[in-house]
């Protein structure tokens, strides 16, 4: 059998298990599982054991860095960030600052989807004509007007 599909079929199997919610040995176990799969996977993929996290068995290659900002960039420029994507972005992003920060360090996401470069958690300032100040919302990444 190909080493990825059995990785694969193995992770369903894992993902797929009945445990006993109250049982949390029986959870870090299966947490556990699911980890060393993805290491295999990623080992029968090709990519070298150095670009693998140890602890959660993720691919940290650039070319996987660019996957996930390719998709996030999309998202956001197809919907924006809702009060419900925006922390799974947030944690995206930090994930990728503590594995590779030579990857993330001068590449801003939300400039790369278009972004008002003022904007700050979905909001952007402008002083108006009266002198006061006006928070309007970033028509890229907060397009519903969200809470700040």
């Amino acid at each position: 059998m190909n080493p990825v599909k059995h990785c694969v079929l193995r992770m369903q199997t894992i993902a797929r298990a009945a445990s006993d919610p109250t049982d949390h040995v029986a959870a870090v176990d299966a947490r556990t599982s699911m980890d060393d799969a993805r290491i295999a996977l990623c080992v029968a993929r090709g990519v070298p054991l150095e670009d693998i996290d140890p602890s959660q068995g993720y691919d940290l290659t650039r070319r996987a860095y660019e996957s996930v900002r390719d998709t996030w960039i999309g998202e956001v420029r197809r919907k924006g960030l809702s009060e419900y994507t925006r922390p799974w972005f947030e944690a995206a992003l930090a994930y990728w600052r503590e594995h590779r920060p030579e990857f993330v360090e001068g590449d801003d996401w939300l400039a790369a989807a278009g972004c008002d470069p003022d904007c700050d958690g979905g909001w952007v300032r402008y002083r108006g004509r009266d002198g006061e100040f006006v928070e309007l919302r970033c028509r890229t990444c907060n397009p519903r007007g969200g809470a700040q």
